[in-house]
Parts: structure tokens; sequence; C-alpha cells
């Protein structure tokens, strides 16, 4: 497919900068990209590491403009009700945690063509997975442009419940945050039985990305290449009982739990 609407940024920051990356390894025209960003510095940003065109507010839109809200959710609502008087055709895309599709639609005045978005933070390599919402009038040409725009930085799935979004948010959205921190801890214990620093970098580095690529032809039957690594009486079975013997299921789990009940309450502000 190929893209000539022109794109429009309201915020310039690190997600949307991903998303730019990504729309411009796809070939999309730089000069049908813009950002609206009220941070001078962050403008200045933007226009030398893409070369594309900043503004400080948004003037006018053309019909067929796709509006990218990437702005802080407390910010969205001043942003909408700044572009709702111009909008009659254009698609509007939310990567805002939170804030519902029908607040987006009240802010801008009623108007619907609105799909609500959860990237995550691996869009800056391009290996994001996003979840998707549209509003039940965004036609099938619409929906099959943002399709494409979304799968530039990564991978995108189609919700049929924007509830799920929550959801979405508290696994893939807060996601990284907990691998990070995992491999974060093992780097740790490997330094304290005895490794360099950078030898145990290495080692759980390599060990987390070969397991994930593994996993992939795997993902239905894990339990079962658990148990092929598992020697009876070895050290992955007496590491396993101490995850069980310790509750590290139950740990996980309350941690996404708290994730999502935070999601929700920031939808119910």
């Amino acid at each position: 497919m190929i893209i000539k609407n022109q794109i429009i940024f309201i915020g310039g920051g690190n997600m949307a900068q991903a998303i730019i990356t990504g729309l411009i390894s796809c070939n999309v025209d730089k000069s049908n990209i813009f950002v609206a960003d009220t941070d001078q510095d962050k403008r200045a940003e933007v226009e030398t590491k893409f070369s594309i065109k900043t503004t400080k507010k948004i003037l006018t839109l053309s019909e067929n403009a796709i509006v990218i809200l990437a702005t802080k959710p407390d910010q969205i609502h001043k942003v909408c009700e700044e572009i709702s008087s111009q909008l009659n055709s254009q698609i509007i895309i939310s990567i805002a945690a939170g804030v519902q599709l029908s607040q987006i639609q009240k802010y801008l005045k009623g108007y619907d063509q609105i799909i609500r978005t959860m990237p995550n933070l691996v869009a800056q390599i391009q290996k994001s997975i996003t979840a998707a919402y549209a509003h039940p009038n965004i036609n099938d040409r619409n929906k099959l442009i943002v399709d494409y725009i979304l799968n530039t930085f990564g991978d995108c799935i189609w919700l049929e419940d924007e509830k799920k979004l929550d959801a979405v948010t508290a696994i893939s959205g807060s996601g990284p945050a907990y691998v990070f921190y995992f491999l974060q801890i093992i780097i740790q214990a490997g330094e304290e039985i005895g490794l360099s620093s950078s030898e145990s970098q290495k080692l759980a580095l390599k060990m987390l990305q070969g397991s994930a690529q593994f996993a992939e032809s795997n993902i239905s039957d894990l339990e079962t290449i658990i148990l092929n690594v598992t020697s009876k009486g070895g050290t992955t079975e007496q590491a396993l009982k101490y995850f069980k013997n310790h509750s590290f299921s139950k740990i996980i789990k309350g941690a996404i739990n708290a994730a999502h009940t935070r999601a929700k309450e920031i939808g119910e502000k």
C-alpha cells in the first residue's frame, strides 16, 4: 500500500518518533509527515532526526489527513478541542493510554472516525505488538490504512471489545518493563554466583532472546517445552521447585492484575 495521506502527529515524544521511524522505513514520503509540539526543543530534535516539518500548533488539516494523538493523556482534551472544528473526513488515531474512545469522541464534538491503539516501547525498534479498537462507524478503507500504519512499526491485532485494551495495557503495554526487570535480576544473580558483569549480561540476554524465538513456534504448548528442558533431579528442576514454593506465578499474576486495575482507573477519570 502507498500512503499519500498527510500524517500529523500531535506530540513528538518517543512513541511518535518510533512510529515516524517505521513510516519512513516503509517509504512513506517525509514531505507528508508533520509533527505539532509546543516544546521548541522537541521540535528541533524531530527536525534534526528525521528532516520533517514541525509546527507549534496545527492551523489547517487537509481532508485526507491522518491525525495521531501522541500527547500525554492529560493533554488529549485540549488538543482535541483545538482540531475539532476542522474535522470532516480525517482519521484520528489515539495512542494515549487509558483515554477511552467515547471520551475522545466527546472532546471532538461527536466526531467518530477514531481508532484507539495501544503500542509498546519496542516500537522504537519496529517490534511493537499494537492492539487497536475502531469506532463502529470507521469504514473498511480507513481501517485498512490504519492497519498498514500500525504494521510499519511491528505487528497489529484488532479487538472487538474496547475494554480489552486495559488488559492489553497490563500485558504488552507495560510488559517490556517486566521483561527488563526479570533480565536485570538474572544478570545480578549471575554476578553474585561468580560471573563477570559482561559475562552475565551476554549469557542472560542471549538466553532470553533464544528462548523467546523458540517459544514462538511452541506457544500453544509451553508446558511441554518446560518439561523437555527439565531433567529429573537436575538443576532446572531445582530452580522451578523454588519458583513454585515461593509463589512466583502468584507474584507475576498479581503484578499484572495491579497494572490492569490501574489501567481501568485511569480510563474512568
